[in-house]
């Protein structure tokens, strides 16, 4: 196995989840990512071109976090031009940004 699939999920607070995944380069496990989620758990997949998952129109129940729930090993061909350690990277990067928190809500109509 060469490649990784990535798994992750919006939640909304109704306990709606929408679901997605990627296919980066390399070997990654999910302990590489999660010292650099927002609060043990969260990230912004849109900080990392990855697609959000929120609905639009957004509703009350909407907010700006992500959840990786699965990181694994496949033969599949990647999906995401980004290797592992690259991906690595920017989740350090962006946690070290808050993942540009403040910005995203502003974007997004948030405030």
């Amino acid at each position: 196995m060469k490649n990784s699939k990535v798994y992750y999920m919006y939640r909304d607070a109704g306990n709606y989840k929408f679901f997605y995944e990627v296919v980066i380069h390399g070997k990654l496990s999910l302990d590489d990512v999660k010292p650099y989620f927002h609060d043990h758990d969260f990230f912004i997949p849109s900080e990392l071109g990855w697609p959000d998952l929120q609905p639009n129109p957004l509703t009350v129940d909407d907010h700006i976090w992500h959840q990786v729930y699965l990181a694994e090993l496949t033969n599949e061909e990647p999906t995401f031009d980004l290797s592992a350690a690259d991906l690595i990277e920017q989740f350090r990067y962006l946690s070290n940004k808050n993942w540009n928190e403040d910005k995203v809500i502003v974007k997004k109509g948030f405030c």
